[in-house]
């Protein structure tokens, strides 16, 4: 198969080249031409005499009964890891737990305390926390305490908000002097002693 270029020379078509087991390179004119790279297949299989063996193992026996969540099955083992009597999650529950401007005990396996306004609650299973509020020699002091901590041995309501807040989270107090909490832990130590 011949083919005629631009200029009126006689050059072999590239398929042609490729037929002979050439890997050519035609120059016609100013430009290069040059012939496709091609790969080839195998279309069939080689047959082996090895054969492959695959391992069948017994199933495995369930973990969680047939039709439940794995989810609230997983949940309910950290429940019973993290609280196994309860009292925390009778400590978050919404009717008669802790709400936003109650004063809150926190107390520590280290035997420390940390008492303060409850600025919000954030209910979120074992991810709840909550976020207190109190002045120490008249500096202002937030922490947050995750409620599911295992180092924390107690939970006090010390004094329920003298009426229930509107708003879930109270941070409008921050800086406010006619809301803002004062040092609680002294003004509840001051209350326990008349009492006695």
């Amino acid at each position: 198969m011949k083919e005629f270029t631009n200029d009126g020379t006689n050059q072999q078509h590239p398929a042609a080249m490729f037929k002979r087991g050439l890997l050519q390179t035609v120059r016609a004119g100013s430009g290069v031409l040059r012939s496709p790279v091609v790969t080839q297949r195998a279309g069939f299989v080689i047959p082996t005499k090895k054969t492959n063996t695959i391992d069948v193992y017994k199933t495995t026996p369930r973990l969680i009964p047939k039709g439940a969540s794995p989810l609230l099955e997983t949940q309910k083992e950290l429940y019973d890891e993290y609280d196994p009597k309860g009292w925390k999650r009778q400590f978050l529950d919404r009717d008669g737990g802790v709400n936003a401007g109650d004063a809150v005990r926190v107390t520590k396996a280290d035997g420390s305390t940390f008492v303060g306004l409850a600025l919000g609650v954030k209910r979120r299973g074992l991810g709840s926390t909550i976020l207190l509020r109190t002045k120490v020699h008249g500096t202002a002091v937030e922490m947050t305490y995750s409620i599911y901590n295992p180092s924390i041995t107690g939970l006090d309501i010390v004094r329920r908000a003298a009426k229930k807040k509107s708003k879930a989270k109270i941070y409008y107090i921050r800086g406010n002097v006619k809301y803002d909490a004062g040092d609680l832990d002294a003004e509840i130590r001051r209350s326990e002693r008349r009492r006695k």
